[in-house]
């Protein structure tokens, strides 16, 4: 069945198209006694040739809309009900496909934490390690570690959809009792190496990780936390802005 819908969208709305050739020769005796809708029964598609197109606005269709760091979420479900009563072909059946849309907005940019908590809506997140294969895992609420010892960072993102990829603008380091941004130390700005024990180490489409050497002597004291400005981009987006480098990148506002 799934073979024969192309699941599609923009950043307005969805573009679903079923086959309706593949879909008869699989299923030869259901003919025109199957409903095939999105989201609700009254929402159906156009027939333009041997497709069934749904069109539609994500406003419509009891789409429902999520929001992610700058990644808008749209979710909706395909059905399709073969319905007997006119035919003795099959038994009745009801078969549901769940599509999903990522829009990306990128003039806003999310500022995530060691310090936070990692739940549905926070679909990236910060692990810290104390060993480059990245198994060990640190405490992190907050960190505490000697001065000089190494710090490897990784930044994540659950949404592993292949459309998109996950942007690293910037990170640093705080005191865990201070919220003033003049006592951080910058390791990451504008996707660069700021101070001289950053390096990144992995760059994927969902995961980045990087490693530094704690000289912060408040880390044993009373802790530090590890924040990141992140964003997601368009995997087919080759702007300055959605590359992973080094760069004089604008700032776009910045929430979280």
């Amino acid at each position: 069945m799934s073979s024969a819908v192309y699941p599609g969208c923009s950043n307005q709305g969805w573009y679903i198209r079923v086959n309706l050739t593949l879909l008869r020769s699989l299923f030869p005796n259901y003919k025109d006694e199957i409903h095939i809708y999105l989201g609700i029964s009254s929402c159906v598609g156009s027939e333009v040739y041997e497709y069934l197109l749904f069109d539609k606005f994500f406003q419509e269709c009891m789409t429902q809309r999520k929001v992610s760091a700058n990644l808008n979420i749209f979710e909706n479900q395909m059905v399709l009900i073969f319905d007997p009563q006119n035919s003795s072909a099959s038994n009745p059946f009801n078969w549901t496909l769940k599509v999903d849309c990522y829009a990306v907005d990128k003039n806003i940019i999310t500022s995530i934490s060691t310090n936070q908590l990692h739940s549905a809506e926070k679909s990236i997140s910060i692990s810290v390690f104390s060993d480059p294969l990245f198994r060990v895992v640190l405490p992190s609420h907050p960190l505490h570690m000697q001065s000089g010892d190494k710090v490897y960072v990784k930044v994540s993102s659950s949404i592993l959809d292949p459309d998109i990829k996950l942007l690293l603008k910037s990170c640093y380091v705080r005191p865990a009792l201070e919220s003033d941004s003049r006592l951080d130390i910058v390791l990451i700005e504008n996707g660069c190496e700021v101070e001289s024990s950053t390096h990144m180490i992995s760059v994927e489409a969902h995961e980045i990780q990087f490693m530094f050497l704690n000289y912060a002597l408040v880390a044993l004291r009373e802790g530090m936390n590890i924040l990141c400005d992140v964003a997601y981009c368009n995997a087919i987006d080759h702007s300055v802005n959605c590359f992973q480098t080094c760069s004089g990148m604008l700032r776009p506002v910045i929430i979280g």
